[in-house]
């Protein structure tokens, strides 16, 4: 499913670049416009940005001397539903640096008469209807008393990225331990982990699911919490 199926066609407004909100959590209303529109809306306001092929992805090329500031360039983007996640830094079409989009580092090298790459996603993915009787967080075993007082709490813990506060979990617990084998940068300070038993059934009926577009096969994210009367531990292991 493409994120533009989720909207109804004849809920658009061409005359006001409208969408009606489709989706309610008890946070508010939350909405991605689809990419096509989004883009035309940037490059209207003089934005030059361009669609990763087959992808719910853009990039936006931001030159030091631009015209419009890039206050105002973050500002259309959450209106449409999109935050920057990554920055490529350029001297005369070379790259020399990149990361996690950051305003204070993005004026740096801009002030250095640097151009900018910024690489934008939808706040909101796909939404997934049809949710698993059981789904699979994992963590350091140091946060587990914690969270099996409290439950789990969206964090922005990403280290590749930056995105909106959220909990990862995964489909399948295996593939999430084979994850934390092969990926060093999620053991920080830890060497044990624990990987929790969700029970879906026992969750709110706000709580809402999307696909991980960095792991479409395995990975989704809830923006909600997870009360710990829905949460067990299902294996511990240690690296």
């Amino acid at each position: 499913m493409k994120l533009s199926d989720l909207y109804n066609p004849s809920n658009y407004n061409a005359n006001y670049e409208k969408y009606e909100d489709q989706y309610i959590i008890n946070e508010g209303l939350i909405r991605t416009w689809p990419i096509d529109r989004s883009l035309k809306i940037l490059k209207n306001n003089k934005i030059q940005c361009e669609q990763v092929p087959d992808q719910n992805i853009f990039y936006i090329d931001f030159l030091y001397n631009s015209k419009i500031s890039i206050e105002k360039v973050l500002e259309l983007i959450n209106n449409v539903g999109w935050f920057p996640s990554y920055c490529y830094y350029l001297n005369n079409g070379i790259e020399i640096d990149r990361g996690k989009f950051d305003i204070n580092e993005f004026k740096h090298y801009i002030g250095q008469r640097y151009n900018a790459k910024i690489r934008c996603e939808a706040k909101y993915d796909i939404m997934i209807l049809n949710i698993p009787d059981k789904l699979y967080h994992v963590t350091g075993k140091i946060n587990a008393p914690k969270i099996l007082k409290i439950g789990l709490s969206p964090r922005t813990k990403s280290k590749t990225a930056k995105h909106p506060d959220r909990i990862y979990l995964g489909i399948k617990p295996d593939l999430l331990e084979r994850m934390v084998m092969n990926h060093p940068t999620f053991w920080e300070n830890n060497m044990e982990f624990v990987i929790f038993e969700i029970k879906t059934r026992l969750l709110p009926d706000y709580v809402r699911f999307y696909r991980d577009p960095n792991a479409k096969q395995f990975g989704i994210y809830t923006l909600n919490n997870i009360p710990s009367s829905a949460i067990n531990i299902y294996k511990e292991f240690s690296i």
